[in-house]
């Protein structure tokens, strides 16, 4: 056996062979013939006179792909698999029990993305309502309303209704505050919302959504608000990622504003100043909190996680 050389090399000038190995005799046994093929890749050729190319080095022109999205994936040490593209919309999620440890899933509903608010109408001061609350637009079937009333005197509404919608209380109060969500199905909303049993001197934010939502109520509360023009806050926990909030105060004789925080609402989802301020948003986490800024001593302050 000959050594070609231990003497240190800057380059080294191999001259190109074809790369079926045809321009060499099949080496001796346990040999391999090591040579460099027109391609600029280096090939070894064995005993039998099978060339295996070992230089080639280009991951994208691999046979593994098989179709348009595969990845790779890990799936053990030095081992891994391809694993093919989920189908539109999906995401990929960790899953212990997949041989390739991930798996494609469908999104969680609400995502945290934004609600869609098609319209709000206030009726707030110099505006009250009395008996009937008119939208600007007739709402489309399959999406809700929100609803939030505060009557200066008296109880609150007892009843709420308007054509093609299912009204449902989901929170309220003594101090005649209340939220009421309306779900539209089998046509159009009408564009009069009828209030049964409250007084001439009552304001109301409504909100028109662009999904089906559940009228349950998972948590929340109303809280009366005592310092004048001081923040004020309402929190509620253990909620579902994902799940709607909705924080509303009533402001009483004075607009008032509202944020949200660790919920998905951008600056021009619901209303942020008005007599009844509302906003809407899907939770982030498990705790969403509502804070009511520039409100007058005895508002009232509260937070609802609809299922």
């Amino acid at each position: 056996m000959t050594k070609i050389s231990e003497a240190l090399t800057y380059g080294l000038t191999i001259r190109e062979s074809a790369n079926d190995g045809s321009d060499f005799t099949n080496p001796a046994a346990d040999y391999r013939r090591l040579f460099l093929g027109e391609d600029g890749q280096l090939h070894v050729k064995d005993t039998a006179g099978t060339v295996t190319a070992i230089g080639a080095g280009d991951i994208t022109t691999d046979a593994a792909w098989a179709a348009k999205g595969d990845l790779i994936v890990g799936t053990a040490n030095n081992t891994a698999a391809i694993l093919t593209a989920g189908s539109n919309g999906k995401i990929l999620t960790a899953a212990s029990g997949e041989a390739t440890g991930l798996k494609w899933e469908t999104a969680a509903s609400g995502g945290y993305t934004f609600p869609t608010i098609v319209q709000v109408k206030e009726a707030n001061e110099g505006n009250s309502i009395g008996a009937t609350f008119v939208l600007g637009a007739a709402p489309a079937s399959g999406n809700s309303l929100l609803m939030g009333i505060s009557e200066v005197a008296g109880t609150g509404p007892s009843a709420v209704s308007s054509t093609n919608t299912t009204w449902t209380k989901v929170l309220g109060i003594t101090q005649n505050v209340s939220l009421w969500v309306g779900v539209v199905a089998g046509g159009a909303g009408g564009t009069t919302i009828t209030l049964t049993g409250v007084s001439s001197y009552s304001y109301a934010t409504v909100m028109e959504v662009a999904e089906t939502l559940t009228p349950t109520l998972a948590h929340g509360s109303f809280s009366d608000v005592g310092s004048s023009f001081a923040p004020s806050y309402k929190s509620v926990s253990s909620i579902t990622p994902g799940n709607l909030i909705v924080c509303m105060v009533s402001a009483r004789s004075t607009d008032g504003k509202i944020h949200a925080l660790d919920v998905s609402n951008p600056p021009s989802v619901g209303v942020h100043r008005a007599r009844i301020p509302m906003l809407v948003g899907y939770a982030t986490g498990t705790t969403a909190i509502c804070q009511a800024e520039e409100v007058q001593s005895y508002h009232v302050l509260g937070i609802a996680e609809l299922t």
